[in-house]
């Protein structure tokens, strides 16, 4: 998901020479595949966030079943962003960049991002009937409280806005990463992603099963599913590990029917609501060869504009939920089976041409950049 970023200015013609010479290298590291699927991926998120999420309302069997497949068919999208930027972070690592400075840089780049957004998210969260009732410094007293005092943990995890989990969570794998590679401790990194994962299994989707357990905040935040996708991407970038394209299919769709069948069966036995699983067993699969596919076929959609659009996905990404927001309302005007294909598509190119804007923008383009 994360697009390259430019190497902080130095002084003195050996340092600019040397910074030149580093940014020729991570020029070199693009690959149109993974623009192409970055893009599709987000459209996938924006799809996931806009459909209903409640399986009672989708009347009949059929239809229950269509949700819960098309739902699934789009998990793909975060696992593949946490891959591709594990495998990014690999090859700068590969480029002489030190895991540490490195580590920085993105947590830099992430964190402000993150802070940004969620002061917009607060700010948008004020309704004008809180302010009517309340007055403006009481309306921003209950929101700061909410937060602050009501709920810290999900600030801390989460930012103003619940889709703002993906950037904490990817910059404490890229720490956990880091910091197992500084000490020299690189063959730990399976061990430890893989022990996070199960964890998060067991208190997530898997936690009314005789084998799970109750925990007290989503599991879907933090280190217990972003490690072992980011750590996938990094191995995969120390190791060249590459299949055929064809195979790589075979991988994803595997990984796609074991993650379904996981859903369906947890609903059937568990009554587990199927529209949330963000991670189950299959999406290690499933996320992992759609990164196999995007290596394997490097000119995916090369001649379509869509890898061109790729550098815009992580501000589409923060941005899709005030569009999303926007756009419901309209719902009555629609016949249902049009209003699914339109409002995703129709929130998607808001904020892909809003965040066109504001990379033109010299002024707003920190905003997501």
């Amino acid at each position: 998901m994360l697009e390259d970023v430019a190497l902080p200015p130095f002084h003195g013609s050996i340092t600019i020479k040397h910074t030149f010479m580093q940014e020729e290298k991570e020029k070199s590291l693009y690959i149109a595949s993974i623009d192409s699927m970055r893009v599709l991926a987000i459209f996938a998120v924006v799809y996931l966030h806009s459909m209903t999420l409640n399986i009672n309302e989708y009347k009949g069997e059929l239809s229950r079943l269509l949700a819960i497949v098309t739902n699934q068919g789009a998990r793909f999208a975060v696992p593949f962003f946490f891959i591709a930027s594990g495998y990014f972070f690999g090859k700068k690592l590969q480029s002489g960049i030190g895991a540490r400075p490195l580590f920085i840089r993105y947590a830099r780049r992430l964190s402000g991002i993150l802070v940004k957004w969620s002061i917009i998210y607060f700010i948008i969260s004020i309704s004008l009937q809180e302010i009517a009732e309340k007055g403006l410094s009481g309306a921003l007293y209950s929101k700061v409280h909410y937060w602050i005092i009501d709920h810290p943990g999900r600030l801390l995890l989460e930012g103003t806005s619940g889709h703002l989990w993906f950037l904490v969570s990817l910059i404490i794998a890229l720490g956990i990463l880091t910091v197992l590679i500084s000490h020299g401790l690189d063959k730990t990194v399976p061990m430890v992603s893989i022990s996070l994962y199960v964890f998060g299994l067991l208190g997530g989707a898997y936690s009314l099963t005789p084998l799970g357990f109750q925990f007290p905040f989503n599991t879907r935040n933090g280190p217990f599913f972003s490690t072992i996708f980011v750590a996938i991407g990094w191995w995969l970038s120390q190791n060249e590990f590459f299949v055929k394209a064809s195979t790589a299919c075979i991988i994803s769709s595997v990984g796609f029917l074991l993650h379904t069948t996981e859903a369906l069966l947890l609903y059937k036995f568990y009554n587990v609501t199927p529209l949330f699983h963000d991670c189950l067993i299959g999406t290690l699969l499933y996320g992992t060869g759609v990164m196999l596919f995007a290596l394997a076929k490097k000119d995916f959609l090369e001649c379509t504009y869509l890898p061109a659009l790729g550098k815009y996905t992580l501000g589409v990404y923060v941005s899709h939920i005030l569009f999303i927001n926007m756009l419901k309302p309209l719902k009555p005007l629609f016949f249902s089976t049009s209003w699914v294909i339109i409002y995703p598509i129709a929130a998607y190119i808001f904020a892909l041409l809003s965040i066109v804007l504001l990379y033109r923008n010299r002024y707003l383009r920190n905003l997501v950049v």
